[in-house]
């Protein structure tokens, strides 16, 4: 099995950052890339681990203890003229901007979308996922049980817009909102008194734009 100072140095090298680049964009000091890179920590944290797969696509798990495979499973699967998005949960902690994907066994199809659909929209079908929506927040546009599609790729915030975010760890489906210089997540469900809007803060980190949803509510 490979050190964990091989592995993290490997998933640098595979993105062609030097460390001090690296280690700017990870929110670390370069000291404890160093540190990682010699042998000298010999434990990485799942923070750490996180916004490493969000960077370069090798695997939280991986990064960590070596548990194999590296990257996860591609989110294509070609039939004819349609391409797959896997549905996957997302797995998250408080204060990390990356996250970690769990993708569905194989009982669990992909959504299907035609060709066209990926590129008349730019769409990079493996920084697409497909989740599940809980809870009632966002009604009438989106209820409990509905399947959205999050572009991961797309994580400029847009007033208006909805998308997938982490909150202090927890996985919210929210439209973001600008008022007097402040970004806001709302909850379109009417009922304020359950869904109050919120600030958004230095603990807030999207994770990309709802592109799609699937509904068998009529």
């Amino acid at each position: 099995m490979s050190l964990l100072q091989e592995r993290v140095a490997e998933a640098r090298e595979s993105i062609k950052l030097k460390p001090a680049e690296f280690a700017r964009q990870l929110g670390v000091s370069r000291s404890a890339l160093s540190q990682i890179e010699d042998g000298t920590t010999k434990s990485l944290a799942l923070k750490t681990a996180l916004n490493i797969q969000a960077l370069t696509g090798y695997r939280a798990e991986w990064l960590r203890d070596g548990s194999l495979p590296k990257k996860g499973k591609s989110a294509i699967e070609p039939a004819g003229e349609y391409l797959g998005v896997r549905r996957g949960t997302i797995r998250l902690s408080a204060g990390a901007s990356g996250f970690a994907v769990d993708y569905e066994n194989h009982d669990a199809p992909p959504i299907f979308f035609r060709k066209e659909w990926f590129s008349k929209n730019d769409f990079i079908p493996e920084k697409l996922i497909a989740l599940i929506v809980q809870g009632n927040s966002m009604e009438p546009g989106l209820c409990d049980g509905d399947t959205v599609v999050v572009n991961t790729a797309d994580q400029k915030p847009m007033d208006g817009e909805v998308f997938a975010i982490n909150y202090e760890g927890e996985l919210l489906i929210k439209r973001l909102r600008r008022d007097a210089g402040e970004w806001w997540i709302s909850s379109d469900n009417p009922d304020k008194r359950r869904y109050q809007d919120k600030k958004c803060d230095e603990h807030v980190f999207v994770i990309g734009r709802i592109v799609y949803k699937g509904s068998e509510r009529i």
